[in-house]
């Protein structure tokens, strides 16, 4: 009896524990994600930028 209680707490740990990891996993590829666009816009940002201007002009 014990030892199916400790058995079903510790499937529902491992369980909880994949779900954190799951959900910190996803946070974590958005933040990357939101990074690696601010990277790529302020390294091409001021090359469209002079571009745009230099066809505007």
């Amino acid at each position: 009896m014990s030892q199916n209680l400790v058995k079903t707490a510790v499937t529902i740990k491992i369980l909880m524990t994949l779900q954190f990891l799951r959900t910190a996993e996803v946070i974590n590829g958005r933040m990357a994600m939101l990074g690696l666009m601010f990277l790529v816009l302020s390294k091409l940002g001021p090359e469209i930028f002079s571009h745009v201007k230099s066809v505007v002009i």
